[in-house]
C-alpha cells in the first residue's frame, strides 16, 4: 500500500490511535477526495438537455465527425448490435504447435528421462568430435619443403613463404629481387633501377 498507493500499511496503522491518523502520512492525492451529491437523490433523471447538446454538436461536425458520433451513439442505443464480431475460428496463441507423437499403444517401453536425453546428446557430440579429429588427421597437408634461411624470418609468416631466393649481394640486391620476382632474371636489375630513377624524376 505504501509503495503503490502511498497509504499507510497495516504495521503503520497499528502505531496510531483509532481515528487519529496523521494527515502527513497520506499522499496529497487522497486529501482531495469528495463525496458530493451528484443528483442521485433527485426523484427523476432526464437526458433532454444532454441530447440537445449532442444534437447541436452533431450539426456542427463534418461528415466524418457525424459518422463517428453516430457510431458511438449506436453502440449505446443498440448494445446487442455492435460492429465487433468474433473471429471465424478460435486461434491458439499460446506456445508452438505440438507435433503428434507416434507411440505404440501395446508398447511396454517408457519414455526416456531427461538424463537419458542428456547422455545421448553428449555421446553424439563425442562421436562427432572423434570423426572430425580422424578426418582432420587424414587430411593433414604435406610437410613443407626445407628452405634455406627460413629461420631468419618471424615464425608467424613461415606459412606464407613459398620460396626463398638468395640473390647476389653486390649492393643491387633489392633490384635483383624485384626482377627475379618479375621473371626477368637477376641480371636485368639495371632496367628496374633506370625505370625507378625516371619515375622519381617525374614526381620529384
Amino acid at each position: 500500500m505504501r509503495t503503490t498507493h502511498d497509504l499507510p500499511c497495516a504495521c503503520e496503522l497499528s502505531k496510531y490511535v483509532v481515528g487519529c491518523i496523521p494527515l502527513d502520512s497520506i499522499h496529497m492525492f487522497w486529501w482531495r477526495l469528495g463525496f458530493l451529491d451528484q443528483g442521485l437523490s433527485q426523484p427523476e433523471v432526464s437526458i433532454k438537455e444532454v441530447m440537445e447538446t449532442i444534437s447541436k454538436r452533431f450539426e456542427e461536425l463534418d461528415v466524418c465527425g457525424k459518422f463517428t458520433l453516430k457510431t458511438k451513439l449506436c453502440e449505446i442505443a443498440y448494445p446487442d448490435q455492435n460492429s465487433r464480431c468474433p473471429p471465424p475460428a478460435k486461434v491458439n496463441t499460446k506456445g508452438a504447435p505440438k507435433k503428434p507423437m507416434k507411440t505404440n499403444p501395446r508398447s511396454t517401453k517408457c519414455d526416456p528421462s531427461y538424463w537419458e536425453y542428456v547422455d545421448d546428446f553428449h555421446s553424439q557430440q563425442n562421436s562427432n568430435s572423434s570423426v572430425r579429429h580422424s578426418s582432420s588427421s587424414s587430411n593433414q597437408p604435406n610437410p613443407r619443403m626445407m628452405m634455406p634461411m627460413l629461420d631468419q624470418f618471424q615464425p608467424f609468416i613461415h606459412n606464407f613463404i613459398d620460396n626463398i631466393v638468395d640473390v647476389e649481394a653486390d649492393g643491387n640486391c633489392g633490384y635483383r629481387s624485384v626482377v627475379g620476382l618479375l621473371g626477368m632474371g637477376e641480371d636485368s636489375w639495371s632496367l628496374v633501377r633506370t625505370h625507378l630513377l625516371i619515375e622519381l624524376g617525374i614526381f620529384s
